[in-house]
């Protein structure tokens, strides 16, 4: 028998007068409402299921369409049009061009799974490498209509967790922790030996006496903290490892971080607690002296090995896409184009953790120059800066008062044209083998800069300088006498016809550089003055930053940091005249105080005024813009906008 349910009901609600009870048709409505309702219910249900698919399905196109603009803009190297897709954050910016980013652009990615909150979107994204798919999260955010790629989102991550080791601590997100395990596992077997087996030591070497050496410099390096972070951000605190989270690198397919993680995991271990071999490239004719700078190096720092190699030594394109996988940096000044194209290591984040790198103790005019779209791209070590050299017997022929040191523009194109006016006193009035006097002229030009101008007061060049300045040139080339045009010339022949000039009886001033000065001086009674100025203002000369750089292909990067942080404070190339980057290199080596004294006054003089061409000018002037202005093909508007275009991203990124 089933279980009986006795209903327990009054009188008056079971009969009714004159009739029976009501009761069974009662629970028949009750029962068809509750159906109806459940009906309607799920119905509804349904339909918000079907609409959040469609939503989401929207979301995941939109998200898929902005991706696939992004690899259309990445092939075709417009860094502009890629870079409107993300968020205007230099440091996101900067991570964009890291090699293990380029390959997602360069493969192509396709949306798995989208998640809305609020105005963030997660995406679940996949590419195809290396005979199978990997995957990772990125982050978007809606402004107004548009979409855009943004840093990853912190709410995420959830709360970073510190998991003490012996070794130290294991700093952990909680949405990574259950990778924990196989991290510290990880860690644990490269501190039992992997370092040396990563360099090709057997287990006997290792108990050798070298071998102790190194032990002794992997105990040193501990405790330390390996953080697993939620960006991009390395760091040269002494004490931490930093490394971005797998999610941010590859995950398998599995959703297991990928080998990138764990090669990069292994490069930084290894790095803190053994000894380091980088590979620095120099030009041919300083590798001597670089040599000799390893050597003290090593002395300070027993634990990283130095070896120079001469820039000839690498591929035909000595800086492009093979050579700097080879190397971990070279004594060279990086240009646009590598930048543009990921070939450089970004050092902003490692200048800021470094508790032993002074910044204070650099020039400002030097420390600017190596600053592009607000990051820090390579170590200052000198700065060139040319002068205005004038022949003293000349102006005294032609009835002319000297330059003073805080001479104007107006002054020096009268003093040119009165020079050129002389009758048998020099072949030409002005010489510029180089582009300085433009630079020069369009700082210059307009300049809004509170009196007294100061390299604080550094200002992007404006389109109307660059006009300025080549409608000023194009008055000047190619006057009788007053100076020749260089611009058809090629570089050799350019430099050959100005050394021509550079003669008593040849050309009454010129632009040239400070190392050069005895050998002028010898010849005749000469001066030196800076570039000219204006009434408000005195002249701001070019300044052209020199330094070194690290591979972003380096292995690493962290010890490389340590010898370009030591290059800083040696003057390697004092023969050229450079002005050391750090005061405190210019006051041990006697700079200024070991000039020849004409000399130093003027360049005592230009210096505090002296303005960094920096990274994104350096090629807005040209001998091409001026060989068109003067051959009439183009006005000096049109000439402005013959920039070079920068192709981004260029060459195959290596896997």
């Amino acid at each position: 028998m089933g279980i009986q349910l006795e209903w327990q009901v009054g009188e008056e609600e079971n009969i009714r007068p004159g009739g029976r009870g009501r009761r069974p048709v009662t629970w028949l409505v009750v029962l068809t409402i509750v159906l109806l309702v459940g009906l309607l219910a799920f119905a509804g249900w349904r339909a918000g299921q079907e609409q959040a698919a469609r939503g989401e399905e929207e979301l995941r196109q939109r998200v898929q369409a902005l991706l696939d603009e992004e690899q259309a803009a990445y092939l075709a190297g417009d860094g502009e049009r890629f870079f409107a897709t993300q968020a205007q954050d230099p440091a996101w910016l900067s991570a964009q061009l890291r090699p293990e980013n380029q390959l997602l652009y360069q493969a192509g990615l396709t949306v798995t799974r989208v998640e809305q909150h609020g105005d963030e979107i997660w995406a679940n994204v996949s590419w195809p490498a290396a005979d199978q798919r990997w995957q990772r999260v990125l982050f978007f955010q809606q402004e107004g209509g548009a979409l855009r790629q943004v840093p990853p989102a912190e709410s995420y991550w959830g709360p970073a967790v510190r998991l003490e080791q012996p070794w130290g601590a294991l700093v952990i997100h909680e949405v990574d922790r259950a990778w924990a395990e196989e991290i510290v596992e990880t860690v644990n077997e490269l501190l039992a030996g992997e370092p040396n087996r990563a360099h090709g030591w057997t287990t006997g070497e290792w108990e050798t006496a070298e071998a102790i050496v190194r032990r002794t410099i992997a105990e040193s390096r501990r405790p330390f903290t390996l953080t697993i972070a939620a960006d991009y951000q390395p760091t040269a605190a002494p004490d931490e490892i930093r490394l971005p989270s797998p999610r941010l690198l590859a995950l398998d397919e599995q959703g297991k971080p990928g080998d990138s993680f764990w090669e990069l995991l292994r490069q930084r271990v290894v790095e803190q607690v053994d000894w380091t071999l980088i590979c620095f490239a120099v030009p041919a004719e300083n590798v001597s002296r670089y040599q000799l700078a390893a050597a003290a190096f090593r002395e300070q720092q027993p634990d990283i090995v130095v070896e120079i190699i001469s820039l000839e030594e690498l591929p035909a394109d000595p800086l492009g896409w093979n050579a700097t996988a080879g190397i971990d940096g070279a004594a060279v000044t990086p240009t646009e184009a590598m930048l543009a194209a990921g070939l450089v290591y970004d050092l902003t984040d490692l200048a800021s953790s470094d508790p032993t790198f002074d910044q204070g103790d650099f020039y400002e005019q030097i420390w600017q120059g190596a600053w592009w779209r607000g990051r820090m791209w390579f170590m200052p070590q000198g700065a060139s800066m040319r002068l205005l050299f004038y022949d003293r017997v000349t102006y005294q022929a032609a009835g002319l008062v000297e330059p003073s040191m805080r001479w104007t523009w107006t002054e020096m194109g009268r003093d040119v044209a009165a020079l050129a006016a002389a009758e048998g006193q020099v072949e030409w009035g002005f010489v510029d083998q180089s582009l300085d006097t433009l630079f020069s002229y369009a700082f210059n030009w307009d300049n809004a800069c509170p009196p007294p101008v100061t390299v604080r007061c550094k200002q992007p060049l404006q389109p109307a300088g660059v006009v300025a300045a080549l409608e000023w040139y194009a008055g000047l080339a190619g006057r009788p006498g007053v100076t020749p045009d260089l611009t058809g010339l090629a570089p050799a022949e350019r430099e050959f016809r100005a050394i021509n000039l550079i003669s008593p009886g040849g050309v009454a001033v010129w632009v040239e550089e400070p190392v050069n000065y005895e050998l002028y001086s010898l010849n005749r009674p000469m001066g030196v003055v800076p570039f000219p100025g204006s009434d408000r203002f005195d002249g701001i000369t070019p300044l052209w930053v020199r330094g070194s750089f690290i591979s972003q292909y380096s292995q690493a990067p962290l010890a490389t940091w340590q010898w370009l942080k030591f290059l800083s404070t040696q003057s390697l190339e004092r023969q050229l005249r450079l002005v050391p980057a750090r005061p405190s290199v210019a006051m041990q080596t006697g700079y200024w105080l070991t000039l020849p004294r004409p000399l130093a006054e003027a360049m005592r003089t230009a210096f505090p005024f002296a303005w960094p061409v920096t990274i994104e000018e350096q090629n807005l002037f040209s001998w091409a813009q001026l060989a068109a202005i003067h051959s009439g093909e183009i006005t000096a508007e049109e000439a402005a906008q013959m920039r070079p275009r920068v192709r981004w991203f260029q060459g195959e990124v290596i896997r």
